[in-house]
Order: structure tokens, then C-alpha cells, then sequence
């Protein structure tokens, strides 16, 4: 019997520590971000952010991840740095858009996504991101695959001395996010129907987030 998407969403909890002793296998981990490529949308479909996967081979990058993150507020508890599967989005400036855009721009059109001050558009990358990692978590939750997410590493703007001589594959690309996925390391522990939640982390009432006008 099929989970229905209310039931999927509703097996996500935040992972604290992965099994990395029995990663997910490779061809399922493509097979769900190819999935995800074709299912996410994106304003003009530019996708004007970069998403670096960090493999279970990868772990001197992820040690040195963790080790700058560690001594900032939060980071210390960030284990799932660890995670089989950890994926770093970044803002790109993106340099061969499609026909579409292209023609604009020859028009006067202006993407600013695709000039050098890429980065002004911060919050329409941001959003997107949210919808790629949205979307890889549902196909993940379906595989039976945990997930958690990361903001507590250091700022590569304000820390960027912090970077240096370490992930050299990310070549001057802005990190705003992490996503862990792998197994959890105790699955009964970590069973979805006993999510873990700080005594007291309490979303707020629903009337002061959504506002029915």
C-alpha cells in the first residue's frame, strides 16, 4: 500500500547521527537527485545555485567541515555532518542560460543571476533551494532514508579565513545550506514515531504564522 505525501512528510525528523558504517548505495542516491533535477522548480529554469555532494568517501572533507563548524553557536552538536550523503548549496552565477533568457538579455532583459552581482539574489536562490531539498526529502523519506538539515557552520563571507586551504572544491561558491541523508545510526532510537524534539522546541500557534485574510 502506497504512503500518501501527508504520510511520507510526516516520517521526517531531524537525524542527530548517521550509521556511516552502512551508507545508502550510490545508484540510489543519483537515481533520487535526478529525480529531483527534473521534479524541481525554478524561475525560468535557471536553477541559480550549485549543489556539491559529498559522498561517503569524502571524509576528510566533511572532518574539516566539522571542524570549523563545531566552535560556532549550535555547531557543536553538529554530528550529522557526518551523514553518508552531505549536500552543500551554494549560490552560482549562472554563465550559459537557456535560449529563452539568452534572447532577453540580447533585448535588454536583465537576470541578475547571471551578471556578477549574482549574489543580490540571495533569496530567490535561498527559496529554490528549499524547493530542491523539499522535494530530495520526500523521494528520500519514500526510500525509508532519514534527513536532517544544517545552518550552523560558519558565514563564508564574515569566516572566510576559516575556509582556507579546505574545500577546495566549492571555488569561491557561497555555502547557505546544508542536507544530511543517509540511515540513522539507531534506528529504533531514532524510530520516526518517537521524534526526537528539544524539551520545550515548540513550533509556535498556527494564527501567527498563517493569516487568514
Amino acid at each position: 500500500m502506497c504512503m500518501t505525501i501527508e504520510e511520507i512528510y510526516n516520517r521526517r525528523w531531524q537525524i542527530r547521527q548517521y550509521d556511516e558504517s552502512s551508507p545508502p548505495e550510490k545508484k540510489l542516491i543519483v537515481d533520487l537527485v535526478n529525480k529531483t533535477f527534473d521534479l524541481t522548480p525554478s524561475k525560468q529554469n535557471l536553477m541559480p545555485y550549485r549543489v556539491h555532494i559529498l559522498g561517503p568517501e569524502q571524509n576528510k572533507h566533511k572532518k574539516d567541515f566539522w571542524e570549523i563548524s563545531k566552535t560556532k553557536p549550535g555547531g557543536q552538536h553538529n554530528y550529522n555532518i557526518f551523514a553518508p550523503y552531505l549536500f552543500m548549496f551554494c549560490m552560482r552565477k549562472v554563465t550559459n542560460p537557456n535560449k529563452k533568457v539568452s534572447a532577453g538579455i540580447k533585448y535588454g532583459a536583465e537576470y541578475t543571476c547571471t551578471t556578477d552581482n549574482y549574489e543580490n539574489g540571495k533569496i530567490g536562490a535561498c527559496l529554490e533551494m528549499g524547493m530542491f531539498s523539499t522535494i530530495l526529502t520526500g523521494l528520500a523519506l519514500e526510500q525509508k532514508l532519514a534527513v536532517s538539515y544544517l545552518l550552523c557552520f560558519p558565514d563564508y563571507k564574515r569566516d572566510a579565513k576559516e575556509y582556507k586551504g579546505i574545500l577546495s572544491f566549492l571555488q569561491g561558491d557561497y555555502p547557505l545550506f546544508v542536507m544530511g541523508l543517509g540511515y540513522p545510526y539507531n534506528m529504533k532510537k531514532n524510530n520516526p514515531s518517537n521524534k526526537w524534539r528539544a524539551k520545550g522546541e515548540d513550533k509556535p500557534k498556527q494564527n501567527e504564522v498563517v493569516n487568514w485574510v
